[in-house]
């Protein structure tokens, strides 16, 4: 499904909506997730990332890996920091 902003999702759909594996691409914000989802939200195990539009090697910014409910970090996770920190723990709606 192209949007008409550009971004874009390839993946399983029910219902008319995004429902089990797939991929979004939210090209408008330079941004990509692959995993899990229910009813158009992240849910279950997946992982968001944010890239740099500044090279042509699309470096990695930002990168979340863990679990999500409702469209936000929810359970274990990790938190990949562009300058090489990391958080790995528990969340709670997107709080750490």
């Amino acid at each position: 499904m192209t949007y008409q902003t550009g971004n874009f999702y390839e993946g399983n759909w029910e219902n008319n909506k995004r429902n089990g594996h797939g991929i979004m691409y939210w090209v408008t914000s330079n941004e990509k997730y692959t995993g899990n989802w229910v009813d158009n939200l992240q849910s279950g195990f997946g992982t968001h990332i944010w890239l740099d539009q500044s090279t042509s090697n699309k470096l990695l910014r930002n990168r979340y890996v863990g679990y999500w409910s409702n469209g936000l970090r929810h359970g274990k996770g990790t938190f990949y920091y562009s300058n090489g920190s990391k958080y790995e723990g528990d969340w709670l709606e997107n709080f750490k």
